[in-house]
């Protein structure tokens, strides 16, 4: 393992024992499919509490971890929003892709960790996001290449939902 790996171990470690000791549910940030499997291969004595990971439906890509304390007496929601991103007018949008969503919610100044997976489907774009983040993305992603979109919260997402696949 290299450092940084080793640095990402070390801090699931820690966020599963200020769960243990604190007896409240932590959440990591969005991990990619390397850091999940740095976390599934972590030696389970390092972790006091056990976890479970989620990114916004069932077959997500980037998912957090919950970190859950040994008496967990209440339920919890993992703190993700989920924004859909839509041009104004139709008639006269670009054909936008996944880089295209993904740059512009990056340029807004925003780390790749605070966001989970985009999905486009018709024009617009599903974008999970944690919930601090869901109001300043709303306020300040109003253009897209030379597209003027418009932002809403889904109050849910189908957790069946199976992307499409492409043979390539």
């Amino acid at each position: 393992m290299n450092k940084e790996e080793l640095l990402l171990q070390k801090r699931l470690a820690e966020l599963s024992r200020f769960a243990y000791t604190r007896e409240i549910v932590t959440f990591s940030e969005f991990l990619n499919l390397n850091e999940l499997n740095i976390l599934h291969t972590t030696p389970k004595d390092m972790l006091l509490s056990q976890y479970k990971t989620y990114g916004g439906y069932g077959l997500s890509e980037r998912q957090m971890a919950a970190f859950l304390p040994d008496a967990l007496y209440y339920d919890y929601q993992y703190p993700i929003q989920i924004i859909e991103i839509s041009p104004v007018n139709r008639k006269f949008a670009e054909e936008l892709s996944h880089r295209d969503y993904l740059g512009a919610v990056m340029n807004l100044g925003i780390e790749r960790c605070k966001l989970g997976d985009i999905l486009i489907e018709d024009g617009k774009a599903i974008l999970f996001a944690k919930e601090e983040l869901a109001g300043y993305i709303m306020e300040h992603l109003t253009r897209i290449r030379h597209t003027t979109v418009r932002t809403s919260i889904l109050p849910a997402f189908e957790d069946s939902y199976e992307p499409r696949y492409e043979e390539l």
